[in-house]
């Protein structure tokens, strides 16, 4: 699929990196298996994630945006990928999460330290 007709807005540095799964190809005689490290590209090891976010991040400023809005949970990964990826390209972030997210650890300490953007909304 083309995807140069969508606005995008890299957040990764270079290529994938691919990796030979070593052990494993020792054990299949002959066979060689690769795998791909998103886990290692971009922004705090977002992978995947990283990659829809090229695309909102590159939709919302097409569009002239100056916030990005997601919702997501207490330990939310996406959340605090969103918030990076927005400071990364000079938008703020709001973030709405349970009121029961009040806990300044982990992925939630993260997220509002990266991104300087913080909502704490909703409810139990």
């Amino acid at each position: 699929m083309d995807l140069s007709c969508f606005a995008r807005y890299r957040l990764f540095d270079g290529p994938t990196a691919i990796e030979p799964l070593t052990s494993l190809n020792a054990e299949l005689d002959g066979v060689r298996i690769f795998v791909k490290r998103d886990d290692v590209s971009g922004i705090g090891a977002g992978g995947n994630k990283l990659r829809k976010l090229e695309f909102l991040l590159g939709e919302a400023i097409a569009q002239g945006a100056d916030t990005m809005l997601t919702v997501g949970g207490r330990q939310s990964n996406h959340a605090r990928l969103t918030a990076a990826a927005s400071a990364r390209a000079g938008l703020k972030c709001e973030l709405v999460l349970p009121a029961w997210c009040h806990a300044r650890r982990g992925t939630i300490w993260a997220t509002e330290y990266r991104a300087g953007w913080f909502v704490w909304r909703g409810g139990a």
